[in-house]
């Protein structure tokens, strides 16, 4: 799920992740091979995970990525996300963003899936 953010609970001696396989194998990927390449669709809840995980350089390449191909439709669930993962300059862009985009990206199911608190800043700062 995008955005979801990939939960995790410690079970015995393992640690059980509810997460995409996309997001999961792009973050094995960097941390066996170095590299940075995970689908749009699946950026946000890898970042969220690097994040959770200490992954800094990680999330620092994903946030560019996301930040870079944000449109109408993924804004609202990027900002989610960052804002899950405590990704302040994506969170930001992500802000700009929409306020400058509203009478389009209010149109969409990811804007009212958004937290209230996010809802209540983005109306705030309109």
């Amino acid at each position: 799920e995008a955005g979801g953010g990939g939960h995790h609970t410690i079970a015995g001696d393992y640690i059980v992740v509810q997460a995409s396989a996309e997001a999961l194998g792009g973050i094995l990927r960097y941390i066996y091979q170095g590299s940075t390449e995970i689908r749009l669709d699946a950026a946000v809840e890898a970042l969220v995970l690097a994040g959770r995980w200490g992954l800094d350089s990680l999330v620092a390449s994903l946030e560019r990525g996301v930040a870079e191909n944000l449109t109408i439709d993924n804004a609202a669930w990027a900002l989610q996300g960052a804002d899950i993962a405590g990704a302040s300059a994506l969170r930001e862009r992500c802000l700009v963003y929409i306020i400058t985009n509203f009478d389009r990206v209010c149109k969409t199911q990811a804007l009212r899936d958004l937290s209230r608190e996010l809802l209540l800043e983005i109306l705030h700062r309109k």
